[in-house]
């Protein structure tokens, strides 16, 4: 059985999510070893900088049960990257896990895109623009995972 043609992917496929990961760490992380801390980050991000294991999952598990702001995976899964890649390797590697999420985000949108407009094209410059325009006032901040 052969997918329709929005569904497979081509070599051009590749280049184009290539490029788009290399646009989004160009245009929005190419900075970051100078990156700090930003205003809420001090509070969702640096909360688990100084936690030991223990206090990690307990807090990630109460922001799954607890629905803050309606998010609870959003922010447990925000706070467990940002509590094991702050082990890891620090602010740098918690933007790298921040370039790697906004990277899948324009990469689905991309493949997005082509399904609903069956034109390779139209969602290479859909995708571009996705990943440019600053929409999103957050994109600073390591709150944007």
């Amino acid at each position: 059985m052969t997918s329709p043609a929005s569904f497979r992917r081509t070599p051009f496929d590749y280049r184009v999510c290539a490029a788009l990961v290399l646009l989004i760490c160009i245009t929005r992380f190419w900075h970051a070893p100078h990156f700090g801390l930003y205003e809420d980050d001090y509070f969702h991000v640096a909360l688990g900088f100084n936690m030991k294991l223990r206090d990690a999952i307990t807090t990630a598990w109460s922001f799954l049960v607890g629905f803050p702001h309606g998010r609870p995976i959003g922010w447990a899964f925000e706070f467990a990257i940002s509590y094991l890649d702050y082990r890891a390797g620090g602010i740098l590697a918690i933007y790298g896990a921040a370039a790697a999420i906004v990277s899948a985000n324009a990469i689905t949108f991309y493949f997005l895109m082509k399904r609903i407009s069956c034109d390779a094209q139209f969602a290479v410059v859909a995708s571009v623009a996705f990943c440019l325009y600053p929409a999103d006032t957050t994109q600073a901040f390591l709150t944007h995972m």
